[in-house]
Protein backbone atom coordinates (compact mmCIF):
# COMPACT_ATOMS: atom_id res chain seq x y z
CA UNK A 1 0.00 0.00 0.00
CA UNK A 2 3.20 2.14 0.94
CA UNK A 3 4.45 1.39 -2.58
CA UNK A 4 1.36 2.10 -4.62
CA UNK A 5 1.02 5.63 -2.54
CA UNK A 6 4.51 6.30 -3.38
CA UNK A 7 4.02 5.60 -7.35
CA UNK A 8 1.18 7.80 -6.98
CA UNK A 9 2.67 10.83 -5.46
CA UNK A 10 5.73 10.45 -7.86
CA UNK A 11 3.62 10.32 -10.98
CA UNK A 12 1.97 13.37 -9.61
CA UNK A 13 4.45 15.36 -8.97
CA UNK A 14 5.49 16.53 -12.39
CA UNK A 15 1.91 17.58 -12.85
CA UNK A 16 1.19 19.64 -9.69
CA UNK A 17 5.12 21.50 -10.46
CA UNK A 18 3.81 22.07 -13.97
CA UNK A 19 0.24 23.90 -12.45
CA UNK A 20 2.06 25.46 -9.60
CA UNK A 21 5.19 26.77 -12.65
CA UNK A 22 1.59 27.97 -15.14
CA UNK A 23 0.52 29.90 -11.76
CA UNK A 24 1.71 33.53 -10.49
CA UNK A 25 3.94 33.55 -7.30
CA UNK A 26 2.74 35.41 -4.61
CA UNK A 27 4.14 37.72 -2.32
CA UNK A 28 2.50 38.54 1.04
CA UNK A 29 3.55 42.27 1.93
CA UNK A 30 2.26 41.79 5.90
CA UNK A 31 0.62 44.85 8.06
CA UNK A 32 1.86 46.63 11.22
CA UNK A 33 3.01 44.85 14.71
CA UNK A 34 2.58 41.13 13.00
CA UNK A 35 5.71 38.86 13.99
CA UNK A 36 6.31 35.02 12.56
CA UNK A 37 4.48 32.81 12.46
CA UNK A 38 1.51 34.80 12.03
CA UNK A 39 1.33 34.20 8.36
CA UNK A 40 3.19 30.43 8.02
CA UNK A 41 -0.33 28.43 7.87
CA UNK A 42 -1.50 30.54 5.35
CA UNK A 43 0.96 31.04 3.22
CA UNK A 44 1.47 27.08 3.54
CA UNK A 45 -2.47 26.93 1.97
CA UNK A 46 -0.97 29.13 -0.84
CA UNK A 47 1.62 26.84 -1.84
CA UNK A 48 -0.44 23.41 -1.83
CA UNK A 49 -3.23 25.22 -3.79
CA UNK A 50 -0.18 25.92 -6.43
CA UNK A 51 0.77 29.58 -5.67
CA UNK A 52 5.10 29.41 -5.04
CA UNK A 53 4.05 31.90 -1.52
CA UNK A 54 6.84 34.32 -0.02
CA UNK A 55 6.68 36.61 2.54
CA UNK A 56 8.03 40.28 2.81
CA UNK A 57 9.98 40.99 6.69
CA UNK A 58 9.24 44.48 6.63
CA UNK A 59 11.96 46.85 8.52
CA UNK A 60 9.52 49.21 10.41
CA UNK A 61 7.92 46.33 12.66
CA UNK A 62 9.91 45.03 15.29
CA UNK A 63 13.50 45.48 13.36
CA UNK A 64 14.44 49.24 13.15
CA UNK A 65 12.49 52.29 14.32
CA UNK A 66 14.06 54.71 12.06
CA UNK A 67 12.83 52.15 9.29
CA UNK A 68 10.07 53.95 6.92
CA UNK A 69 8.72 53.62 3.44
CA UNK A 70 11.51 53.82 1.75
CA UNK A 71 13.39 50.72 3.88
CA UNK A 72 9.88 48.57 3.50
CA UNK A 73 9.97 49.36 -0.02
CA UNK A 74 13.39 48.12 -0.36
CA UNK A 75 13.01 44.86 1.49
CA UNK A 76 9.67 44.25 -0.82
CA UNK A 77 11.98 44.58 -3.80
CA UNK A 78 14.31 42.60 -2.47
CA UNK A 79 11.98 39.49 -2.81
CA UNK A 80 10.21 41.04 -6.15
CA UNK A 81 12.83 41.36 -8.25
CA UNK A 82 14.74 38.40 -8.23
CA UNK A 83 10.91 36.29 -9.06
CA UNK A 84 10.61 39.52 -12.06
CA UNK A 85 14.47 38.84 -13.14
CA UNK A 86 13.65 35.19 -13.60
CA UNK A 87 10.44 35.95 -15.70
CA UNK A 88 7.76 35.58 -13.11
CA UNK A 89 4.12 36.80 -12.90
CA UNK A 90 3.60 38.07 -9.73
CA UNK A 91 0.56 38.95 -7.31
CA UNK A 92 1.29 41.10 -4.33
CA UNK A 93 -1.37 40.10 -1.45
CA UNK A 94 -1.14 42.81 0.89
CA UNK A 95 -2.86 43.23 4.14
CA UNK A 96 -3.07 46.38 6.34
CA UNK A 97 -0.02 48.75 6.97
CA UNK A 98 1.29 46.74 3.62
CA UNK A 99 -1.18 48.54 1.27
CA UNK A 100 1.09 51.18 1.60
CA UNK A 101 4.22 49.40 0.95
CA UNK A 102 2.86 47.31 -1.77
CA UNK A 103 1.51 50.16 -3.52
CA UNK A 104 4.80 52.12 -3.84
CA UNK A 105 7.27 48.77 -4.47
CA UNK A 106 4.53 47.97 -7.54
CA UNK A 107 5.86 51.53 -9.27
CA UNK A 108 7.80 49.95 -12.60
CA UNK A 109 7.65 46.68 -11.96
CA UNK A 110 4.10 46.53 -13.37
CA UNK A 111 3.35 43.96 -15.64
CA UNK A 112 2.52 46.58 -18.51
CA UNK A 113 5.24 48.53 -17.74
CA UNK A 114 7.70 45.72 -17.53
CA UNK A 115 6.04 44.74 -20.98
CA UNK A 116 6.79 48.19 -22.69
CA UNK A 117 10.38 47.99 -21.51
CA UNK A 118 10.65 45.02 -23.53
CA UNK A 119 10.52 42.75 -20.16
CA UNK A 120 9.04 39.34 -19.20
CA UNK A 121 7.51 39.08 -15.90
CA UNK A 122 5.60 41.36 -13.45
CA UNK A 123 3.74 42.26 -11.01
CA UNK A 124 0.19 41.43 -12.61
CA UNK A 125 -2.47 42.53 -10.05
CA UNK A 126 -2.15 43.52 -6.03
CA UNK A 127 -4.35 42.32 -4.19
CA UNK A 128 -5.46 44.56 -1.06
CA UNK A 129 -6.89 42.37 2.36
CA UNK A 130 -8.24 45.07 4.77
CA UNK A 131 -5.72 46.98 3.59
CA UNK A 132 -4.28 50.98 3.44
CA UNK A 133 -4.71 52.92 -0.02
CA UNK A 134 -2.55 55.89 0.47
CA UNK A 135 -2.40 58.49 -2.67
CA UNK A 136 0.25 60.12 -3.30
CA UNK A 137 1.29 62.82 -1.35
CA UNK A 138 -0.70 61.26 1.23
CA UNK A 139 0.77 59.50 4.51
CA UNK A 140 -1.08 56.56 6.75
CA UNK A 141 -0.82 58.81 9.87
CA UNK A 142 -2.98 61.25 7.43
CA UNK A 143 -5.60 58.92 6.56
CA UNK A 144 -6.16 57.60 10.62
CA UNK A 145 -7.25 61.47 11.12
CA UNK A 146 -3.81 62.91 11.64
CA UNK A 147 -4.71 61.51 15.43
CA UNK A 148 -3.79 57.74 16.23
CA UNK A 149 -6.72 55.55 17.54
CA UNK A 150 -7.31 54.84 20.49
CA UNK A 151 -5.72 51.65 20.84
CA UNK A 152 -2.35 52.75 19.24
CA UNK A 153 0.18 53.79 21.94
CA UNK A 154 3.07 56.09 20.95
CA UNK A 155 6.55 55.33 22.47
CA UNK A 156 10.03 56.63 21.51
CA UNK A 157 9.41 56.73 17.61
CA UNK A 158 7.20 53.23 18.12
CA UNK A 159 4.00 52.87 18.22
CA UNK A 160 2.42 49.48 20.11
CA UNK A 161 -1.40 48.07 19.76
CA UNK A 162 -2.67 48.59 23.47
CA UNK A 163 -2.38 45.27 25.25
CA UNK A 164 -5.41 45.60 27.09
CA UNK A 165 -7.86 46.31 23.43
CA UNK A 166 -5.61 44.52 20.61
CA UNK A 167 -8.25 41.44 21.10
CA UNK A 168 -11.00 43.15 20.85
CA UNK A 169 -10.21 45.04 17.80
CA UNK A 170 -7.93 42.51 15.77
CA UNK A 171 -8.70 39.46 16.70
CA UNK A 172 -12.35 39.54 17.04
CA UNK A 173 -14.00 36.31 15.54
CA UNK A 174 -12.02 33.59 17.43
CA UNK A 175 -12.14 32.34 20.60
CA UNK A 176 -10.33 33.95 23.46
CA UNK A 177 -7.19 31.62 23.64
CA UNK A 178 -6.81 31.70 20.08
CA UNK A 179 -6.74 35.30 20.38
CA UNK A 180 -4.38 35.35 23.22
CA UNK A 181 -2.25 32.95 20.47
CA UNK A 182 -1.93 35.23 17.65
CA UNK A 183 -1.67 38.75 20.21
CA UNK A 184 1.29 37.24 20.90
CA UNK A 185 2.51 37.47 18.23
CA UNK A 186 2.80 41.43 17.76
CA UNK A 187 5.40 43.73 18.44
CA UNK A 188 5.63 47.15 17.73
CA UNK A 189 5.72 49.36 14.56
CA UNK A 190 7.99 52.49 13.88
CA UNK A 191 6.13 55.58 13.95
CA UNK A 192 8.29 56.91 10.61
CA UNK A 193 6.26 54.54 8.58
CA UNK A 194 2.77 55.58 9.87
CA UNK A 195 4.52 59.35 9.03
CA UNK A 196 6.32 58.95 5.72
CA UNK A 197 3.97 59.71 2.83
CA UNK A 198 3.32 57.46 -0.19
CA UNK A 199 5.31 58.41 -3.43
CA UNK A 200 3.31 56.71 -5.47
CA UNK A 201 -0.86 55.73 -6.31
CA UNK A 202 -0.20 53.06 -8.96
CA UNK A 203 -4.68 52.89 -9.15
CA UNK A 204 -3.68 55.99 -11.42
CA UNK A 205 -2.16 53.92 -13.71
CA UNK A 206 -4.42 51.66 -13.77
CA UNK A 207 -2.29 48.56 -12.48
CA UNK A 208 -4.71 45.90 -11.83
CA UNK A 209 -5.73 45.78 -8.31
CA UNK A 210 -8.71 43.55 -6.20
CA UNK A 211 -10.01 44.54 -2.48
CA UNK A 212 -11.18 42.44 -0.04
CA UNK A 213 -13.25 43.67 2.93
CA UNK A 214 -13.40 42.20 6.24
CA UNK A 215 -16.54 43.11 7.63
CA UNK A 216 -16.10 42.83 11.20
CA UNK A 217 -13.04 44.16 11.58
CA UNK A 218 -12.24 46.14 14.79
CA UNK A 219 -8.97 47.69 13.67
CA UNK A 220 -9.70 48.77 10.20
CA UNK A 221 -13.61 49.56 9.86
CA UNK A 222 -15.51 48.21 7.03
CA UNK A 223 -17.02 52.02 6.31
CA UNK A 224 -12.70 53.26 6.02
CA UNK A 225 -12.46 50.18 3.60
CA UNK A 226 -15.22 51.24 1.29
CA UNK A 227 -13.19 55.08 1.04
CA UNK A 228 -10.61 52.88 -0.10
CA UNK A 229 -12.38 51.18 -2.36
CA UNK A 230 -13.63 54.08 -4.28
CA UNK A 231 -10.04 54.38 -5.27
CA UNK A 232 -9.54 51.15 -7.50
CA UNK A 233 -9.46 51.50 -11.41
CA UNK A 234 -12.82 50.73 -12.73
CA UNK A 235 -14.06 46.72 -13.08
CA UNK A 236 -11.65 45.54 -10.32
CA UNK A 237 -12.54 42.53 -8.11
CA UNK A 238 -14.15 43.24 -4.81
CA UNK A 239 -15.25 40.83 -2.50
CA UNK A 240 -16.19 40.27 0.74
CA UNK A 241 -15.51 38.42 4.11
CA UNK A 242 -17.45 37.50 7.14
CA UNK A 243 -14.02 37.91 9.71
CA UNK A 244 -12.27 40.10 11.64
CA UNK A 245 -9.32 41.75 10.66
CA UNK A 246 -7.12 38.92 10.20
CA UNK A 247 -9.12 36.40 7.95
CA UNK A 248 -5.99 34.94 6.95
CA UNK A 249 -5.84 33.47 10.92
CA UNK A 250 -9.90 33.32 11.14
CA UNK A 251 -10.84 32.39 7.73
CA UNK A 252 -8.16 31.01 6.21
CA UNK A 253 -10.43 28.41 3.76
CA UNK A 254 -12.61 30.95 2.69
CA UNK A 255 -10.31 33.77 2.18
CA UNK A 256 -8.15 31.42 -0.29
CA UNK A 257 -11.45 30.48 -2.05
CA UNK A 258 -11.51 34.33 -2.56
CA UNK A 259 -7.99 35.13 -3.07
CA UNK A 260 -7.86 32.21 -5.92
CA UNK A 261 -10.51 33.71 -7.35
CA UNK A 262 -9.29 37.38 -7.71
CA UNK A 263 -6.03 36.12 -8.87
CA UNK A 264 -8.21 33.91 -11.65
CA UNK A 265 -9.72 37.63 -12.64
CA UNK A 266 -5.68 39.20 -12.84
CA UNK A 267 -4.27 36.97 -14.68
CA UNK A 268 -7.53 37.27 -17.24
CA UNK A 269 -6.71 40.76 -17.50
CA UNK A 270 -3.25 40.01 -18.56
CA UNK A 271 -3.93 36.91 -20.92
Amino acid sequence: MRSQLSSILALAAPLLSAVSAANPSVVVVPGAWQIDPTWEDFMALLTDAGYPTSKVTLPSVGISETGGLAADVDATAAILDPLLDAGKDVVLLAHSLGGLIAGNAVQGRDYATRQAAGKTGGVIQTIYLAAFMCPEGVSLFNMLGNEWFSWMNVTDSKVYASADEIIDVGFNDMTLAEAEKWASYTTWTSEKVFTDASLYSPWADNVTEAYIHTLLDGALPYAAQLQMEALLPEGSAVYNINSSHVAFLSQPDTLLSLIEDAIAVGVAAHA
